[in-house]
Parts: C-alpha cells; structure tokens; sequence
C-alpha cells in the first residue's frame, strides 16, 4: 500500500469524486479526514453523507475523521484544518475537492439574471474555501518537509481559442463558475512557484464531464442529456494514479486533464 502512514485531508467527500477517491486512498493504506456539508441523509436532495463514506473507510481499516463543514464560512475552513492535524498530527495529501455547483443558486442563470450574492457563493466555496485550506495546511508540510495539494478543478475555467456563443441554460454555467475555477487554477500556478523550493507539488486536476450523483439529478431536472458523461470510476481511477504518480512534481503548477491520464491509466 502505497500511501500507508499518510494522512489525506479531502473536501466534498460525501459523493461523488469526492467519496470515491477516499475509499480508492484509503485502499492504498491511508487515513482520512473527510469533509463536506451532508452529515446526515434528508440534509440533501443528493444521496450521499460524509458519515457513509467514513464507515466505508473505516471497513478497509483506516482511520476517519469525518468533519461537517461548509467551506462559504471562513472559520468553518479553518476549524476543519484544525480538526485534522489536531487528530492526525500533520496532512500529507490535501484535495480541495468541493465545488458550488447548485441550479437553485444560480449555477445555469445568464448574466442578466446572475445575482452577486451567487457570486459572492460561488467565490467563496470553489476559491476561497480551498485558499484557505492551503493557507492553514501548507506550513504544517513545509515543517514537516513534505506534501502535496491537489484542486479538482474544470475545462471551463480555462482560456478559450475564441468566442462562442453560450447559453448557460442550454449547454454551459453561469458565469461565475467558470471565474472561480479560473482563481484557482491561478493560486495553483503562484503557490507551486512558491513551494518548489520545498518540493511541495501543487496540482490542478480537470476531470471532465463526470457521471456523479449530484449531476444526475441536476440533469434529470434539466431534462439534459448525461448519456456521454464518463463513469466516475474511470476518473477517479485516473486521479488516484495522478496522486500516486512518482513523476507526480513534474505536473506541479499545471492543470492536467483526464485525457492526459487515460492512455496511461489502467481500471483497479
């Protein structure tokens, strides 16, 4: 087991990406701190709480820390940093793996309709909870001289070759989504500058149009086709290769693609 004596601090953990790759880390012999908002079911209309993955975690012999957190509320970010090094004593893996993704906060508004308070959520969840997460963890690596930091990140937060037109409510997001992915695949450039010298890699992962459950309902809502989306599995096979990777610092202060992965990556 690759990872034994490690301990991952991951976000958004309840479903999905991220619930998945804590079970495949946890396979691999670490431990965990998991967080997200869903502690118990009936909080949300998305199945999935963090307390189901701690217990799938805790099946394979690890230890779990499942910590509720709404990553909107500064204090809450660094409370949940706190937690985890209070118990595991350092985090060798950090994921900011959550993302605001809510049709009912504006996540398919167009720009006329796009309010700054959904902005301001936007912001605060996909950029400024996983600043903070680095903020609060990245000196505890640099005493302990070692570390990575992994972002989930998105295609649309990148540079287009040109313009296209958009309908957020037919085939793209809100504005704001694709701002707030942009930020941090900014801060993941700067912060691996930073941390070279600490041999520290600071990656952004973009895993595509992915089957979750959260996406299946939102799509169902929509009535959008999710037929072509790719099985969760596969990417976040990919993403646990990338995190295992030996060649892992040379990625460092990139945004690596899933199709950068796949010809490479092998199902287990």
């Amino acid at each position: 087991m690759k990872l034994q004596g490690k301990v991952v601090l991951i976000t958004g953990a309840s479903r999905g990406i991220g619930q998945r790759l804590a079970v495949l880390l946890a396979q691999e012999g670490a431990d965990l701190a998991i967080a997200a908002r869903t502690q118990s079911s009936g909080e949300s209309r998305y199945p999935g709480t963090i307390h189901e993955t701690a217990e799938q975690v805790r099946a394979l012999g690890r230890r779990v820390l499942p910590i509720g957190v709404d990553l909107a509320v500064r204090e809450q970010v660094v409370d949940m940093c706190k937690q985890t090094i209070d118990e595991f004593g350092r985090v060798d893996i950090l994921i900011n793996n959550a993302a605001h993704m809510d049709p009912t906060d504006g996540h398919y508004a167009p720009f006329t309709e796009y309010q700054l308070e959904n902005l301001d959520h936007a912001l605060a969840i996909n950029f400024m909870g996983p600043f903070i997460a680095c903020k609060e963890i990245v000196p505890h690596m640099i005493k302990q001289g070692s570390g990575m930091i992994f972002c989930t990140t998105s295609g649309s937060g990148k540079g287009m070759p040109a313009v296209r037109p958009i309908d957020p409510r037919k085939n793209a997001t809100s504005i704001g989504y694709p701002v707030s992915k942009a930020a941090m695949d900014r801060m993941v450039y700067w912060l691996a500058g930073e941390l070279m010298e600490h041999k520290i890699p600071v990656i952004a992962f973009n895993p595509g149009w992915t089957r979750v459950e959260r996406m299946e309902v939102v799509y169902a809502d929509l009535g959008r086709d999710y037929g072509q989306a790719r099985p969760v599995d596969l990417v976040t096979g990919a993403y646990r290769d990338l995190i295992l990777s030996p060649e892992v610092m040379s990625h460092t202060g990139k945004v690596v693609d899933i199709e950068d992965l796949l010809p490479a990556h092998k199902p287990g």
